[in-house]
């Protein structure tokens, strides 16, 4: 889940005045790292899925959530990270979103970490659930955390 987990900036577009985000490279950076040492694959559980949903739909760009899950794919894939799904948005707890979408995974999982700077939905994964804070993003002890996880095999 990757919903402010790279401590998105604000910043106004100066060509149309709308708010852009800035995603944080160096956060990034140690995702994929974490995803090199493990072998982690990404799937998208946070708003983020929405852009995706809507353009799966055929919206385009000029739906915003569009406009922003492709900048955010398109900036992923430059740094060699793809999206491998999304979960499906079924209006229930987010945690209990992803365990449904673990247990329909054509491939098996050996383990899974979920990531989000918010809390309260995720009870159905707070064993494999890391808590990260809007204001720092990720952090190298998140990265430590989910490298645990992972190897664990939960």
């Amino acid at each position: 889940n990757f919903d402010k987990t790279f401590r998105l900036k604000n910043k106004k577009d100066k060509h149309n005045g709308t708010d852009m985000l800035e995603i944080d490279n160096k956060r990034v950076r140690m995702l994929k790292q974490l995803i090199d040492d493990t072998g982690a694959k990404v799937v998208l559980s946070s708003g983020w899925r929405e852009g995706w949903r809507y353009r799966d739909l055929g919206n385009s760009v000029e739906n915003f959530s569009v406009y922003l899950f492709n900048r955010l794919e398109n900036y992923f894939k430059q740094c060699g990270i793809e999206f491998y799904g999304k979960t499906k948005v079924l209006g229930i707890e987010r945690g209990k979103e992803i365990l449904s979408w673990v247990k329909k995974c054509n491939e098996p999982i050996e383990s899974f970490v979920a990531v989000d700077d918010v809390a309260y939905d995720m009870e159905a994964v707070k064993d494999n659930f890391i808590h990260t804070s809007m204001k720092t993003g990720l952090l190298p002890c998140h990265i430590e955390r989910a490298k645990q996880i992972l190897n664990s095999g939960n």
